[in-house]
């Protein structure tokens, strides 16, 4: 109850993430909710991170729109019960199933660039000799 947990996913992603929450036994159906902060930088410091949006468990998994926040892209994710801030359960808080998010892809300008380089590369070695 109350508790951070924070996520790396070892890629940066900018538009989208996914929250998928479980309520075991009794407790299924009883609202539980969760404030989203994303990061650039693992810290244990919540001033570090960027709020995004609460969710509430209605579903059983939970999009974030990430595409208006300031500061993207993102490589952290930190989930913070909020459940008893917001008139939840008592004793009872917002349990994390898994955490998807949508990978910046690289351009296809990059991959462009990269093979042009090389090329040129390629090309002086060949004139040297």
């Amino acid at each position: 109850m109350g508790g951070i947990a924070a996520f790396d996913f070892g890629t940066w992603f900018d538009t989208a993430a996914v929250v998928f929450e479980i309520t075991w036994g009794d407790r299924a159906g009883y609202p539980e909710y969760a404030n989203v902060y994303v990061g650039d930088i693992f810290s244990t410091n919540l001033s570090d991170f960027t709020f995004a949006e609460l969710i509430k468990n209605d579903l059983g998994s939970i999009s974030i729109d990430l595409s208006s926040i300031t500061g993207s892209p993102f490589r952290y994710v930190l989930l913070q019960d909020a459940t008893a801030q917001n008139n939840g359960i008592n004793g009872d808080g917002f349990e994390i199933d898994a955490v998807a998010v949508h990978p910046v892809p690289l351009p296809a300008a990059a991959w462009l660039l990269g093979s042009g380089l090389l090329g040129l590369v390629a090309v002086r070695r060949r004139f040297k000799k």
